[in-house]
């Protein structure tokens, strides 16, 4: 884990002090246990906050040159569910694969 990660943080609306490692590894466990039941407990604006979330914690790093894979390789994730997920994400921010391709031949980002 980053040392980012493991500062401790306090919360903005209440000023409760977390420990951040404590917090995103508990809930990492409990996405983990809702894999089997497809996510049948999370609505999908839930979900959309944890991902879109995640996704902001992973750029910030990788803009301060960290260069982690987005998810380890026994993530559990095929081929199908990358693209899936690629798919989806180019689609919400209004991206087309052609602009990602610039992107990554202009940027040196592969």
């Amino acid at each position: 884990m980053s040392s980012l990660a493991k500062r401790t943080i306090s919360g903005a609306d209440n000023g409760r002090s977390l420990q951040a490692e404590e917090d995103a590894s508990a809930l990492a466990q409990i996405l983990k246990d809702l894999v089997p039941q497809a996510g049948a407990a999370l609505d999908n604006e839930t979900l959309q906050s944890i991902i879109g979330s995640a996704l902001n914690i992973y750029v910030q790093r990788f803009e301060e040159g960290d260069r982690s894979a987005v998810v380890p390789p026994d993530a559990g994730l095929n081929a199908t569910a990358v693209l899936i997920v690629a798919s989806m994400l180019l689609k919400s921010a209004r991206v087309e694969l052609f602009e990602l391709g610039m992107f990554q031949t202009f940027s040196g980002i592969k």
